[in-house]
């Protein structure tokens, strides 16, 4: 299996799950941060990989799928992580 290719997904949705836990930033993360993760992972990816091609839409939705659903994971286990150790979330 070819890690390399999901690798800018991985890490622009690790950012992305680190800048969504940080209380003030936390609000615009579905609108702002998580979109703009995904769109420098397409950017890592054409760095990584030396093209100029054109951006196909389909590459496009895979990578904002990989990059959202990474980003996802991430603020879940962070959240749970805060939560459990200061014993308080947004709810209390």
């Amino acid at each position: 299996m070819n890690f390399k290719k999901y690798l800018p997904t991985i890490v622009c949705g690790f950012g992305a799950a680190v800048l969504a836990t940080v209380p003030g930033i936390k609000n615009f993360s579905c609108c702002l941060i998580v979109p703009a993760a995904a769109v420098f992972s397409i950017v890592l990816d054409k760095k990584i990989n030396h093209s100029n091609d054109k951006i196909l839409i389909g590459k496009a939705l895979g990578f904002g799928f990989l990059t959202g659903l990474t980003a996802t994971v991430f603020i879940t286990t962070f959240e749970m992580l805060l939560t459990f150790f200061t014993r308080s979330n947004d709810f209390i």
